[in-house]
C-alpha cells in the first residue's frame, strides 16, 4: 500500500460530511499547483459550488464556481464546463 492509499482514509475519517472534502480537496488542489492537478481542482471546485449551492451559501457557491471557470480557461465547452456556467446562473 503506497503512503496517499494509506493517509487518504485517516484524512477523510477526520471531516464530518462528505461536503467538507470536496471544500478541502479544492483548497489541497489549489495550493499545490502541480501540473496534473488542474482537473481535479476545476472537478472539486464545481462539486463544492454545487453543495454550497445546495447549502443556499450562494457567496461562496459563486466562489467555487468562478475557481472551477478560471482553471477551465479558454477550453472548448464540456460537460464540465457547462455545468459550472449554469451554477454562476
Amino acid at each position: 500500500m503506497n503512503r496517499a492509499n494509506h493517509v487518504a482514509p485517516k484524512f477523510i475519517a477526520g471531516f464530518h460530511s462528505r461536503h467538507q472534502i470536496a471544500f478541502e480537496l479544492v483548497n489541497h488542489f489549489a495550493l499545490a499547483q502541480s501540473p496534473g492537478t488542474a482537473d481535479r481542482l476545476a472537478r472539486y471546485a464545481l462539486i463544492a459550488g454545487d453543495q454550497a449551492l445546495a447549502g443556499y451559501s450562494l457567496d461562496e457557491a459563486i466562489h467555487y464556481f468562478r475557481c472551477a471557470l478560471t482553471v477551465k480557461g479558454d477550453s472548448p465547452i464540456d460537460d464540465e464546463k457547462a455545468k459550472i456556467i449554469s451554477g454562476l446562473g
